[in-house]
């Protein structure tokens, strides 16, 4: 009888519930359902949580119900999009909608945390300077805009507290999400008295921070869906970590990994602690702790890259699909116009459009540069490490276009290889559940029979050429 493990994937758009094997990582079942994100002005974006709790069950009553007989489910566990806030009351119900990544409400308050606390001191607890993404900026921006809503908080949860807390484990946080909060002390694991104290509020406003790989103990219920049997549970971990671990990167594994979605994440498991942005502040990279036990994860991203392409679908494809634009695209170096994707600051900007240009061509420019800014995430990455990385590995939503997954070879004139399952944040859940259970001894051990790569992309000279000129135009001040 195959063990398999439950897990439940919360992306920033949809929630995936899916069925896999601990010993080989094959994927048995997978479910998935899109929730509504609410944009009620230009810097706010919502999610209703108990939406998103409702999308679980529904997703994960299909997915038991798809198993077969030979199927035994062992554990239950998690991957989680990070950046996320919801105030509740005592018994954990939502007091309003929770807050998303992309929201940038708080950017004043974030502003004044770095300088009334002092960006340096942020940086070094936390390893970054405080953003508007920061629980610390937007619990500021509750208690200054909606003071009715900060006096009934008992709790500010992340997606993982909410979703735990519904299951009967209240306030429990294990410490790769903590760190997203950017009032976790990374080096402690441990809530930062000193921002606590600028904040003047306890602790007991946050959750209790545990280790990924600690088994919270055995349900047989998810919400009103029965489970076939009782299963362990385990906190989960945040999904672009987990999904570096699904790619087969961990702390002594030398290989960059790439993460796409709606942020595209790239970066590196260290072996030790190392808080990047205080060693190396000139950099977009963050650093955080990771699923190992004293290591870290650094880690270069830009945000939009996959609502962007939602947005253009959306708004200028006219009725076409993904699928018809990317087989009219040809991504030869030729293409003249200029895409700026800062959308998420209300920078974008097109140029270079003439009278003859097709939605085409515009769509192939911004996917030329999201893939620039996939260059400078690898260099960054390089920078820091001090070395040169020949080969990437990559997986996610983005990965289904191979005309992608090349063009990325071609820009960067680097090797990238493709795993055959390529929702690799799910399979790093399973990979960690596997290492918790027992089921192999290490990481090393469990990825070298649970990932499998399928397609390896080499690039193309005469088109790295051409695109090596365009993005050093791109990177320049004055590109637009």
């Amino acid at each position: 009888m195959k063990r398999c493990v439950l897990v439940v994937d919360f992306g920033t758009s949809n929630v995936r519930v899916q069925a896999l094997d601990l010993e080989n990582g094959e994927v048995l079942c997978s479910v998935s359902k899109k929730y509504r994100i609410r944009s009620i002005a230009k810097n706010r974006c919502e999610i209703d949580f108990e939406e998103l709790w409702n999308h679980a069950e529904d997703c994960m009553a299909q997915t038991t119900k798809s198993l077969s007989y030979n199927h035994k489910l062992v554990a239950l566990n998690f991957s989680y999009f990070g950046a996320s806030i919801v105030p509740v009351n005592e018994e954990g119900e939502a007091l309003d909608y929770g807050v998303l990544c992309f929201d940038s409400r708080s950017e004043k308050e974030a502003e004044e945390i770095n300088k009334v606390l002092g960006e340096k001191l942020h940086t070094k607890i936390t390893g970054g300077a405080c953003d508007p993404n920061s629980f610390v900026a937007r619990i500021l921006w509750y208690k200054k805009h909606r003071q009715d809503l900060y006096d009934r908080t008992a709790y500010y949860w992340s997606v993982q507290e909410y979703i735990l807390a519904k299951l009967g484990l209240f306030n429990v946080s294990d410490y790769t999400m903590a760190s997203k909060s950017e009032i976790l002390d990374d080096k402690r694991c441990a809530w930062s008295e000193e921002i606590l104290k600028f904040l003047e509020i306890g602790k007991e406003k946050f959750s209790k921070v545990v280790s990924p790989d600690k088994c919270l103990g055995k349900i047989y219920r998810f919400g009103r869906v029965k489970l076939p049997n009782e299963v362990l549970v385990y906190p989960g971990l945040h999904d672009a970590l987990a999904g570096f671990l699904g790619l087969g990167i961990s702390g002594r594994t030398k290989v960059l990994a790439e993460v796409t979605g709606t942020f595209d994440h790239v970066g590196m498991i260290t072996d030790f602690y190392f808080n990047c942005h205080e060693k190396h502040p000139e950099y977009n990279i963050w650093s955080s702790r990771s699923f190992e036990k004293n290591s870290s994860a650094c880690i270069a991203y830009y945000p939009t890259s996959g609502a962007l392409i939602e947005w253009f679908l959306g708004e200028l494809a006219e009725g076409k699909t993904l699928e018809e634009l990317w087989k009219d695209c040809l991504f030869n170096g030729d293409n003249m116009i200029k895409f700026s994707p800062d959308f998420q600051n209300g920078n974008g900007k097109i140029q270079k459009l003439g009278i003859g240009n097709t939605r085409t061509e515009i769509f192939e420019a911004l996917i030329e540069t999201l893939t620039f800014e996939t260059r400078r995430c690898i260099e960054e990455c390089e920078a820091i490490s001090h070395k040169k990385y020949e080969m990437i590995r990559i997986g996610g939503g983005e990965t289904k276009s191979d005309k992608w997954t090349q063009l990325r070879a071609d820009i960067t004139g680097k090797r990238f290889e493709l795993p055959k399952e390529i929702e690799c944040s799910a399979l790093g859940v399973a990979i960690f559940t596997a290492v918790c259970m027992k089921i192999y001894d290490s990481f090393e051990e469990a990825v070298e029979n649970m990932v499998k790569i399928e397609k390896v992309f080499l690039p193309n000279e005469q088109r790295h050429k051409k695109y090596e000129n365009k993005y050093q135009e791109y990177m320049k001040k004055e590109y637009l």
